[in-house]
């Protein structure tokens, strides 16, 4: 009785070795019939091989979300830290008159490899009018979007590789575009042995449609891994 869209980014957990964190972020879109706010989300991640057997070990958590000021969709955020692996996530949410939804899926925390390095997902924000990023898994840029931000963090091996000689090229390219929109050529920054990436695309550039942002990891001359995210402008 109440529409649910969730979404999943993986990064290293920061100050713990060794572990994941996953960014589960979760909005109840506006509707003909409102949801009733405010809303109690619940989610649950158990690992797979564990989910058949009573008293599994599982990781939850839960939160209110009150009732956005502006009307609209209810959003809301967890970050999970896990170990690598392959796990069962359900989310679960209630409106303020009792109405509930769920979604279930499979969820596989391992972070993507990207020739020597292992790397998080390319990670989209949106940027406010104040010049705040906000991340979004979710596929839809709010209308108050000044900017898209991109994200990329890689976690280079002990020896291999040296920064100075590693470029990462971000492009946004329009749905059936063969030219991207906009491209940056970024050299990362060491920030504690994460070498992270970063580019901000206009806002007022995009016209309505389906985009797609591209990560290239380039080391030297060659092309040794790419990432990629999609989101639309309606």
């Amino acid at each position: 009785a109440v529409p649910l869209e969730i979404a999943t980014l993986l990064r290293r957990a920061p100050g713990t070795t060794g572990q994941v964190e996953v960014t589960l972020n979760l909005e109840i879109p506006a509707t003909p019939e409102p949801v009733r706010g405010p809303i109690t989300a619940t989610f649950g991640v158990v690992p797979s091989d564990q989910q058949a057997q009573s008293g599994a070990a599982m990781t939850s958590g839960r939160r209110v979300i009150e009732t956005p000021a502006q009307g609209g969709a209810f959003q809301s955020t967890f970050a999970v830290p896990l170990a690598p692996g392959a796990y069962h996530l359900r989310v679960a949410v209630a409106d303020a008159a009792g109405a509930l939804g769920a979604v279930t899926t499979d969820l596989d925390a391992t972070l993507p490899t990207l020739g020597l390095f292992t790397a998080s997902d390319l990670l989209v924000a949106w940027v406010d009018t104040q010049g705040q990023p906000r991340l979004m898994a979710l596929d839809e840029l709010p209308a108050g979007a000044t900017g898209v931000r991109a994200d990329l963090e890689l976690y280079p091996p002990a020896s291999g590789v040296s920064l100075d000689n590693v470029q990462v090229e971000l492009s946004i390219t329009r749905a059936g575009d063969s030219d991207p929109l906009d491209d940056r050529i970024v050299t990362p920054r060491d920030d504690k042995g994460t070498w992270r990436v970063a580019a901000e695309f206009p806002a007022d550039t995009m016209t309505p449609g389906r985009y797609t942002l591209r990560a290239r990891v380039m080391v030297g001359d060659d092309v040794v891994g790419s990432a990629i995210a999609t989101f639309t402008r309606r």
